[in-house]
C-alpha cells in the first residue's frame, strides 16, 4: 500500500486542507484574540486551501448577554454593530486573499431567542450574504451550557441531571438542524 502524500509538489495549498469553523477573532468577539486579517494570514501560513471565517451571531435580547460583555458595557446594539463590521471585513478580505486561499464567509448561529432564532439567523444569512452557517447549540432553555462550571451546574439542575441535559441538548441540535439547515454543525461535544 502506498502512503498518502499530504504535500503538494507546487506552491499551491493541498486541496484537502479545509476548515469551516476556524474560530473567532478579537475584533468581534470578547473571548478571542487578533484581527480577522491575522486569522486569514494564519490560515494561509498553515497551508489551508479553503478556510471559513466564522464569528458568533449576535444575541438579540439582553438576558442572553454574557457577563463579561455586560461588564465591558456591551449591549445587544454593540453585538449587532460588531457583527455588521465582521461581515464587511470578511467581504473586504475575500477578494484580497483570493490569489492565496479560498475564504468563505460564515457565522456561528445561536439558538436564542427560542421563539424567533430561526427567523433572526436566516435573516442575517440573507442580509449579509453569508456562504454558510455553523449551527451550534450553546443554550438549553435560558441557560448557557458551555460558559462556566456554574452555568453548566445550573443547566444540570434545571434539566434534572446529566442524562436529561444531554437529551435536551441533542433534541435542540435536531431542532436547530431542521430549521436552519446549517452546512456545518459546531462542537457536538
Amino acid at each position: 500500500m502506498r502512503p498518502v502524500t499530504r504535500t503538494s509538489t507546487n506552491s499551491s495549498p493541498a486541496p484537502w486542507r479545509v476548515s469551516l469553523h476556524g474560530g473567532h477573532c478579537g475584533a468581534y468577539c470578547d473571548h478571542a484574540v487578533d484581527t480577522l486579517e491575522a486569522v486569514a494570514e494564519a490560515a494561509v501560513a498553515a497551508g489551508y486551501h479553503t478556510f471559513g471565517l466564522s464569528e458568533h451571531a449576535p444575541r438579540v435580547r439582553p438576558e442572553h448577554l454574557y457577563p463579561e460583555e455586560t461588564a465591558m458595557g456591551w449591549n445587544v446594539g454593540t453585538l449587532a454593530k460588531l457583527f455588521e463590521e465582521y461581515a464587511a471585513e470578511a467581504d473586504r478580505l475575500i477578494p484580497a486573499f483570493a490569489d492565496r486561499i479560498t475564504l468563505l464567509k460564515g457565522f456561528e448561529a445561536e439558538v436564542v431567542p427560542h421563539d424567533s432564532y430561526a427567523e433572526v439567523m436566516l435573516g442575517w444569512r440573507k442580509q449579509y450574504g453569508f456562504d454558510y452557517i455553523v449551527g451550534s447549540v450553546h443554550w438549553i432553555g435560558d441557560v448557557i451550557i458551555d460558559y462556566s462550571e456554574a452555568t453548566f451546574q445550573q443547566a444540570l439542575r434545571g434539566a434534572g441531571g446529566l442524562e436529561a441535559l444531554c437529551i435536551a441538548y441533542y433534541e435542540k441540535v435536531i431542532e436547530m438542524v431542521g430549521v436552519l439547515d446549517p452546512e456545518v454543525i459546531g462542537h457536538l461535544d
